[in-house]
C-alpha cells in the first residue's frame, strides 16, 4: 500500500514548504494574497474617487441651476420686469430718470452682484467642475498613484434641464 508521503511530489512540496526554501514559500504566498487583495481594493478605490468628483462637479452644477432659476423667477414678478426695464433706461409713467456718475467700483461690482463669490456664467462653471476635479490633497494623489487612478476622463456632469424631484 503506498502512502501519501511516499510520492516524490508530495515529498517535494514538504521539503519546499518546511525545508530552507521555507522563505520563499512565505513571500509567495504573501504576493499571492496581496495580488488578490489589491484588484478589489484598487476598484473600490476608483468607483470611490469617482463617485466624490461626479458628486462634488453635480453639487456646482446644481448650484448654478438654481441661481439660474432664483433670477428666472425674479424677472417673472413684477418688481423684477420694473427692474429689468430700469436697468435698460426705461422710466413709469411720473417718474424721472436719474444717472449717478461716479459711483466707487467696488459698489458698483456689489450693485451688479460681482464677488459675490456665486459662479455667474456656463464657462465658469465649466471651469468650476474642472477645478473640482483637480483639487486633490497629497494623500490621495499618492493613493492615485498606488492604484492608478487617472480621473473622471469622460465621465462629465451634463444638465439635462429636469430636476431630481420631477
Amino acid at each position: 500500500m503506498r502512502y501519501a508521503a511516499d510520492s516524490k511530489f508530495i515529498q517535494a512540496i514538504y521539503s519546499f514548504v518546511t525545508g530552507p526554501t521555507r522563505a520563499l514559500f512565505y513571500a509567495l504566498v504573501i504576493g499571492a494574497v496581496a495580488i488578490g487583495l489589491y484588484l478589489p481594493i484598487r476598484d473600490f478605490y476608483v468607483a470611490y474617487r469617482t463617485n466624490d468628483i461626479l458628486t462634488r462637479q453635480v453639487a456646482v452644477r446644481d448650484s448654478y441651476n438654481s441661481a439660474l432659476q432664483d433670477e428666472v423667477d425674479g424677472y417673472l414678478s413684477q418688481e423684477g420686469i420694473e427692474q429689468s426695464a430700469r436697468k435698460l433706461g426705461m422710466v413709469l409713467p411720473g417718474e424721472t430718470r436719474i444717472e449717478v456718475t461716479g459711483q466707487d467700483d467696488a459698489d458698483a461690482d456689489k450693485a451688479s452682484g460681482a464677488g459675490s463669490g456665486s459662479v455667474m456664467t456656463s464657462g465658469e462653471v465649466s471651469d468650476a467642475e474642472q477645478a473640482v476635479a483637480q483639487e486633490t490633497p497629497w494623500y490621495l494623489s499618492v493613493l492615485d498613484t498606488l492604484f492608478f487612478f487617472d480621473g473622471v476622463e469622460g465621465q462629465t456632469t451634463s444638465s439635462t434641464g429636469e430636476s431630481a424631484g420631477e
